[in-house]
C-alpha cells in the first residue's frame, strides 16, 4: 500500500484517508480558500473566495482525528501580486480575506500516527515552492477523486506513482467540448498519451466508494472500462 499519498483538490474531502490505514503522510493540496475558480485568472476575484473553507476543514480533520498543530505561509508577499491597491487597503483594515497566500496547514493523528499536511490556497501552474515540490515528489501515489489534477503537477513527478481513483468517479474526458485552457489534465494526458504513461504511473487502483476495497488493474485503459 501507498505510504504518501498526494491528493489534488481535496476540498474538505478527509473522509477518503480512512481508506488508506497504512499510509503514514498525506499530502493534500487546494486552490481554496483564495478561490474555487482560479483557472482564467489569477487576480483575486472576492466572489471566488471560499470564507468558511478553513474554519470547515479544521473541524472535519477533528472528525477524524486529525488535530490542528500549525501553519505555515509559503509566500508572505503573494497577495500583493493578485490584489488591487483597493482590495489591499480594504483587507488591511477588515481583514476578511484570510488564508490568500500559499499556506501549508498541518494536521496529526497522535492515535494512528498520521500526519497530514494540507497546501491551500495553492495553485499548481502558480505557487509550487521547493517545500511543496519535494512533498509531491516525494508521494509514490495519488488519488485522483472529483477533480483532475493539472497536467502541469508531472512535472514534479521523478519516477512513476501509483493511481487511485473511486468507482463512484468519471475518468473520461468528452474531446469534442476539450478545451486546452481548462481542461488540459492528466484524466487527458492518460486518455490520450498512452505510450507516455509508464513515466509518471506505474500501477493503477479502484477503490469501491462504499466498501473501501481495493482493486488493481493492468493499465489505465482497463481501469475506465
Amino acid at each position: 500500500m501507498v505510504k504518501k499519498l498526494l491528493y489534488v483538490g481535496a476540498g474538505c474531502n478527509i473522509e477518503t484517508i480512512l481508506h488508506f490505514k497504512d499510509t503514514t503522510e498525506f499530502v493534500f493540496i487546494d486552490n481554496q480558500p483564495r478561490s474555487n475558480n482560479e483557472k482564467l485568472s489569477i487576480k483575486f476575484n472576492k466572489n471566488n473566495y471560499v470564507s468558511g473553507f478553513v474554519g470547515n476543514l479544521i473541524n472535519e480533520c477533528t472528525n477524524y482525528g486529525f488535530t490542528f498543530d500549525m501553519d505555515y505561509q509559503l509566500d508572505k508577499r503573494y497577495y500583493k501580486k493578485i490584489l488591487s491597491w483597493k482590495q489591499c487597503h480594504y483587507n488591511n483594515y477588515h481583514k476578511r480575506f484570510v488564508y490568500i497566500n500559499p499556506t501549508l496547514l498541518v494536521f496529526r493523528n497522535l492515535k494512528t500516527n498520521q500526519i497530514l499536511k494540507y497546501y491551500i490556497s495553492v495553485n499548481i501552474k502558480l505557487n509550487v515552492t521547493n517545500m511543496l515540490h519535494i512533498d509531491i515528489e516525494t508521494c509514490d501515489g495519488i488519488l485522483v477523486n472529483g477533480y483532475y489534477p493539472e497536467i502541469e503537477i508531472l512535472r514534479h513527478f521523478d519516477k512513476p506513482k501509483a493511481f487511485y481513483g473511486y468507482t463512484n468517479a468519471n475518468y473520461t474526458i468528452d474531446e469534442i467540448t476539450f478545451s486546452k485552457e481548462t481542461d488540459n489534465n492528466i484524466i487527458y494526458f492518460l486518455q490520450n498519451c498512452i505510450c507516455n504513461t509508464q513515466y509518471y504511473f506505474d500501477k493503477f487502483y479502484m477503490i469501491d466508494g462504499e466498501t473501501g476495497e481495493t482493486e488493481q488493474y493492468t493499465d489505465f485503459s482497463e481501469l475506465t472500462r
